[in-house]
């Protein structure tokens, strides 16, 4: 019996240690470690980060009130007083699973631990009460906003280039906002925006990352109809140029923003979503947001003859 009992307590603890390797591992790499502790101090020297002019719009999700956070483990995860684990959710932080995850990641994480540790912050949820809300880990899925400065962490994050939007079907309320902020990084090449290998895709170079999240902006050369999914051909051979797969569902998302994927053909639009192989670079569009129509690109200037 004492030698059962004995095997048990072992078994308890090696489980308790599995349970805690990856808020651990990663508090490893961002805690008190001689690079946080650099990018701390570069912290100091460099300009105030970009803030959002007005607080973001929360209507589409449910506040769940006001929490304490208790400690900053990564830059997309927070501790609670409670013991509870919050994931910043619809975001990607490029080089942040690996072992090194780099100065602009570490800089991130040593702003959050200044703007939200032992401080409140607003929780905001998805409405969907059945999906959406935690992940497989346990961890509670969600947007954060500061009390005091109405800081919408996210937004922060975006409008500074310090991460990009990752789109997931299940957390799409505040999409629009999260792509406006992005584009405006993008715009000034801010944060990792200013690195070539971050740059946005054309129908010619989409192969690059295949099997892969990226942004493409082209021109749609033709639409076409086939078994109700509208296809949105960059190319005049669909067998291996670029395309979009538009489903009937996200057909209808479109509908009440005004936009027929149909009638899409000459226009400029960037697109968000995982690459695939399926007769060349495909995205299967999974929601409405991740579709943006750019404005019409002016003609390039001729020069008169007397010029």
């Amino acid at each position: 019996m004492k030698i059962k009992l004995r095997l048990l307590d072992i078994m308890g603890v090696c489980l308790l240690c599995l349970f805690s390797i990856p808020a651990v591992a990663q508090e490893g790499r961002f805690g008190d470690n001689p690079k946080a502790v650099a990018a701390d101090a570069k912290a100091q020297e460099t300009p105030a980060p970009a803030l959002p002019e007005k607080p973001a719009d929360f209507s589409e999700l449910r506040s769940q009130g006001l929490v304490l956070v208790d400690q900053v483990i990564d830059p997309l995860r927070i501790r609670l007083q409670d013991g509870r684990i919050i994931q910043l959710t619809g975001l990607e932080i490029p080089g942040l699973e690996a072992s090194d995850p780099g100065d602009q990641a570490t800089q991130t994480f040593e702003w959050l631990k200044k703007t939200v540790e032992k401080k409140q912050v607003t929780f905001y949820q998805t409405k969907h009460e059945s999906e959406g809300r935690r992940n497989r880990m346990g961890h509670y899925l969600g947007h954060i906003e500061t009390r005091e400065d109405k800081i919408w962490i996210q937004g922060a994050y975006l409008l500074n280039g310090w991460a990009h939007v990752q789109p997931s079907p299940l957390h799409t309320e505040m999409a629009t906002q999260m792509l406006n902020l992005q584009s405006r990084a993008m715009e000034n090449k801010r944060g990792l925006w200013a690195e070539e290998k971050q740059a946005v895709l054309n129908p010619d170079n989409a192969t690059e990352k295949m099997n892969s999240w990226a942004i493409v902006e082209g021109k749609i050369v033709k639409t076409a109809m086939s078994n109700n999914t509208v296809y949105l051909n960059f190319g005049d051979d669909w067998r291996k140029d670029f395309t979009i797969g538009v489903e009937p569902e996200i057909r209808r998302q479109l509908s009440k923003k005004q936009i027929s994927a149909i009638d899409l053909q000459g226009r400029h639009i960037r697109v968000y979503g995982w690459i695939e192989s399926y007769n060349g670079p495909f995205i299967k569009l999974s929601n409405a947001a991740w579709l943006e129509i750019l404005p019409e690109k002016a003609p390039d200037a001729k020069l008169s003859p007397g010029n």
